[in-house]
């Protein structure tokens, strides 16, 4: 099964924590945990924008004053509620932040975590707009997101790999592992991971489209992982450039 609605992503609930990467459980350098811990203040009322199974909520509410976790999959809305029953400051709400007509209570940061992966350019807009309608002015917002360019670093040290087992160059290209990379894939940064079509950015690209709903950027950082998550067992040498998310810091303007 693929993954693409409310009803498939929920049905994998059980599975969610084992199939899809915990960002904050499995970043090399804490770059996303301390983006949110400078974006999200004492005081402040804070949304979890597609919030699966509620794997960011317990430090949101330990930073926050009221947490508002929004996940379109009941499935995975009903873990994160059963995970957090016993926090008094998180509520979780079912809804679809590609629904035009969603408004959501007025929040003073948002947090977006590996959500924002739809292949589909309408539906991710219409996702950018639910928050930008939902954090205030002067709000902040944290947006997490996989990058085109590492998926780009993956081949290319993929045929490094190889080239050092003494393969001749034609065919370590011809060797390298290309698994869900099209044409159309890379003109539009969608690639398949894990059997699910998945949006990747460029780090300029998230500059224009934050631009164009009234964000400016004030960060971009790499959230690194161990090449493990992209290979099955890499070879010792490989290390720095570690394959990353790009982590971003909004400002509403």
């Amino acid at each position: 099964m693929k993954p693409h609605g409310p009803r498939e992503w929920g049905a994998l609930a059980h599975r969610f924590d084992e199939r899809v990467c915990h960002v904050l459980g499995e970043e090399r350098n804490g770059r996303v945990a301390a983006a949110i811990r400078a974006s999200v203040h004492r005081g402040d009322r804070v949304a979890d924008f597609g919030c699966g199974t509620g794997r960011a909520l317990p430090l949101l509410a330990e930073l926050a004053k009221q947490v508002d976790a929004y996940d379109f999959a009941p499935g995975l809305l009903a873990v994160a509620a059963r995970a957090t029953a016993s926090l008094g400051n998180v509520t979780c709400q079912v809804a679809d932040l590609s629904d035009e007509t969603l408004m959501l209570p007025i929040v003073d940061a948002g947090v977006c975590i590996n959500a924002l992966l739809s292949p589909r350019a309408v539906l991710r807009s219409k996702m950018i707009g639910a928050m930008s309608r939902t954090v205030r002015p002067g709000g902040r917002l944290v947006l997490v997101v996989p990058s085109v360019e590492s998926v780009l670093l993956g081949i290319h040290r993929n045929i490094e790999w190889h080239l050092r087992g003494g393969w001749p160059d034609r065919e370590a290209r011809a060797a390298a592992d290309l698994t869900g990379v099209t044409p159309a894939g890379i003109r539009d940064g969608v690639f398949d991971r894990g059997g699910v079509r998945t949006k990747h950015y460029l780090r300029e690209e998230l500059v224009l489209q934050l631009d164009s709903f009234g964000w400016s950027v004030e960060a971009i950082e790499k959230a690194e992982y161990d090449w493990s998550t992209e290979f099955e067992d890499p070879p010792a040498w490989l290390g720095e450039p570690y394959p990353w998310d790009w982590v971003v810091r909004g400002l509403r303007l």
